[in-house]
This record gives C-alpha cells, sequence and structure tokens, in this order.
C-alpha cells in the first residue's frame, strides 16, 4: 500500500497571508495620509475664520471711531 504524501502548503496561506497585509498596510497608509490632509485643510480654515473674525472686529472698531465726531462744549452751548 502506496501513502501519497501532500507538502504542507504553508507558502501559498503564506504569500495570501503576506498580501492581505500588504493590502492592509496600504489602506492603513492611504487613510492616514487622508486624514492628515484633511486635519492640515481643517486648520488652515479655522485660522483664517479667525483672521476674518478678527478683521471683521478691527474694522467695526474703526468704523465706531470714525463716525463719533468730537463735540467741543463751547460749540454746544452756543
Amino acid at each position: 500500500m502506496e501513502t501519497i504524501i501532500t507538502p504542507p502548503q504553508l507558502p501559498v496561506a503564506n504569500m495570501i497571508d503576506l498580501n492581505h497585509h500588504r493590502r492592509s498596510a496600504y489602506w492603513t497608509f492611504v487613510v492616514g495620509f487622508l486624514g492628515i490632509i484633511s486635519f492640515a485643510i481643517l486648520g488652515l480654515y479655522a485660522i483664517s475664520a479667525y483672521e476674518r473674525s478678527q478683521q471683521a472686529q478691527m474694522d467695526t472698531m474703526l468704523n465706531d471711531a470714525a463716525s463719533t465726531r468730537f463735540f467741543p462744549s463751547s460749540s454746544i452751548e452756543e
């Protein structure tokens, strides 16, 4: 009676596992990179919004100061 010895299938399983890990690492890198880019864009938007609000506040203060007229007390009494 002859016994058929089959070689272990580990190399094929290892190759599939390696491809899975390679694909997983690729997607991890892609998602991480897009996350960093998203946070950078969000940060730039927050900074520009803050600058716009500061500029609007400064413009309001300057307009209020420009619209206020100084009336000397002598001109009011006349």
